[in-house]
Formats: C-alpha cells, sequence, structure tokens
C-alpha cells in the first residue's frame, strides 16, 4: 500500500501511524478467478459494473435473425424449454467477470465432446466459466494461422458443441500469463474500485471523529508561553492512543476531559 499524501494532524491521530484510516492506494497483480468471484459476490459496485449492461441489454428480449425461414414461435418455446435466455445473460455475465465464457451446447444422447452437434437436437445449454475449461492456442507457421482449441475437464470440444464470449482483448504477452484468456472488465478498474472503498471508508473515520476533545491541562498558557510544545503534543498524542486503543484515558489529578 502507498500512502498518497504526507497530511498529519497529530493530535487528533489523522495521518500518522496510530490512524487506522489513512488514504491508500492498493497495488496489484492480475486478479485469480477466486479474487473476481468474490468481488462479484460481496462488492456491490464490482456487481453493478459487471451486472447492469448485461441487464439493460437483455430488458427487452431478443430477436433472430435467419436468412432460413423457420417457424418463429416454435422455436421461441424450444428456446424457453433450454432456458436460453437466463443461460446466455450469465455467459455474458462470466464473460465480463472472468475475460471468457462458454455457452456449451449439451446432447444427453452423445457424451463425446470432439463430435459436431445439431443446434436443433439439443437437450441442454450450460453456462461455463474460465474455472471449468481451458483455451490452447496453436500457430501453423506456413499460414502464419492460430487455432483455438477449448478443452472441457482436460477434454477438447468440437466447435459446433460451445459458442465462446469474449472479455477485454489482451496483449499477446499478457494473455500468455492469463493462459490465453481476455481480461475482465474488474481488472481495468480494480484499483480505482479500491480507491473508491478506501475513500468512504476515510469518510466513516472522519465522521467518526467528528467531535471535539477539550482537555484541561494545569499550567497550559504557562507551557504555551514557555514554547514547550513538543511536551504538550506528546501529552496530547498520549491521551489519544489511549482513547483509541484502550478506550479509555488517563489522567492526572489536576486535568480534566470532555467532548464537544
Amino acid at each position: 500500500m502507498i500512502k498518497l499524501d504526507s497530511w498529519i494532524n497529530t493530535i487528533f491521530g489523522f495521518g500518522d501511524n496510530t490512524d487506522p484510516n489513512n488514504q491508500t492506494k492498493f497495488v496489484s497483480g492480475y486478479l485469480s478467478i477466486n479474487e473476481l468471484s468474490n468481488l462479484f459476490a460481496y462488492n456491490a459496485l464490482a456487481n453493478k459494473i459487471i451486472c447492469k449492461i448485461v441487464d439493460s441489454a437483455f430488458k427487452r428480449g431478443f430477436t433472430i435473425k435467419s436468412n432460413i425461414e423457420f417457424d418463429h414461435d416454435l422455436f421461441y418455446k424450444y428456446l424457453t424449454s433450454l432456458k436460453a435466455l437466463d443461460t446466455f445473460k450469465k455467459c455474458c455475465y462470466w464473460s465480463r467477470l472472468y475475460g471468457n465464457s462458454i455457452l456449451f451446447f449439451g446432447l444427453d444422447s452423445d457424451n463425446n465432446l470432439q463430435y459436431e452437434s445439431n443446434l436443433m437436437t439439443l437437450d441442454f445449454l450450460k453456462d461455463i466459466h474460465p474455472d471449468y475449461f481451458t483455451i490452447s492456442k496453436y500457430n501453423y507457421h506456413s499460414t502464419q494461422k492460430t487455432k483455438e482449441i477449448i478443452s472441457i475437464s482436460g477434454i477438447p470440444v468440437h466447435h459446433t458443441r460451445y459458442l465462446k464470449f469474449d472479455g477485454i482483448s489482451a496483449p499477446v504477452d499478457i494473455q500468455d500469463r492469463l493462459m490465453n484468456l481476455d481480461l475482465s472488465v474488474l481488472q481495468v478498474v480494480y484499483e480505482d474500485l479500491k480507491s473508491y472503498g478506501v475513500s468512504w471508508q476515510a469518510v466513516e473515520g472522519l465522521l467518526s471523529k467528528a467531535e471535539t476533545a477539550v482537555y484541561k491541562l494545569p499550567n497550559y498558557y504557562d507551557s504555551v508561553q514557555a514554547g514547550q510544545y513538543e511536551a504538550i503534543a506528546k501529552r496530547l498524542g498520549l491521551a489519544n492512543r489511549q482513547r483509541s486503543v484502550h478506550k479509555a484515558l488517563i489522567l492526572d489529578k489536576e486535568e480534566e476531559f470532555q467532548q464537544a
């Protein structure tokens, strides 16, 4: 963590090493799948970043366009029976959250994932995120083309058995580190997201300290006249730490304290 400013108020405990609400900046590497899952589950702003655009896009449903004539009502009932809309939305969520996701076309009658599928004979649709699939890329030097192979639980899947959803395109060197996955949309805004949370924590800290402590010290004015500023600051700093750590305040017999 990097402190962003050097402002310190020793008397009230702002900004020094006893202040738990220092303004900080979090510097992170690439977010893991577990970290992204936790952000989605427990951070309301991160969840909204992932879901808001997708929910807005699907608010009015969807339209299917094709050059081939087909019974729209029958096909709509077929998609409804497969819960296609909900599964499609989840794939959009996961691609934004994890970088990529897969809409898997399932056949109960055929468990061989390497065979071609017929979209009109599907038994189920399944949304899959990168915890359960891997992406391998092979370069053919003669044609300079790249072939992409998706594997689920280590088994290569025929390209007609899935639809791949992409996230934010990453440079080649970064994709190597991400196991050929794209970037999560949260990766780009993660540091700002953490800074936003820390800023609100700082506001909460300021509100919790929105009070004035009044100390009555013997011979205070004489001490100021004598230039004993360091001794006064140490006494007030000690009192502040006692209140913060021990939830108590030890006073000399001639001292008094009250909140205003």
